[in-house]
């Protein structure tokens, strides 16, 4: 990978501490959005319940992917 030696432990480390600000920052982002927008925007009840059957139909298919996977390693 590249790393200096003796230093996977802290590079990992790091790596993942930037990720979860990466992450962080992106919820922040769109909750803040959300906040400012909302009483502003008038949307039908569809189109507000769309992203949440889009969230549930992929950890859906994640779950039977990864179950399938599992089962078949087992």
């Amino acid at each position: 990978l590249g790393l200096p030696p003796g230093q996977a432990a802290l590079s990992l480390f790091l790596f993942n501490v930037g990720v979860e600000l990466g992450q962080l920052a992106v919820v922040v982002a769109v909750v803040g959005i959300g906040h400012l927008a909302s009483g502003r925007i008038i949307l039908p009840s569809t189109l507000v319940r769309a992203p949440l059957y889009v969230a549930g139909g992929l950890a859906a298919f994640w779950f039977i992917v990864r179950t399938g996977d599992i089962i078949a390693h087992a």
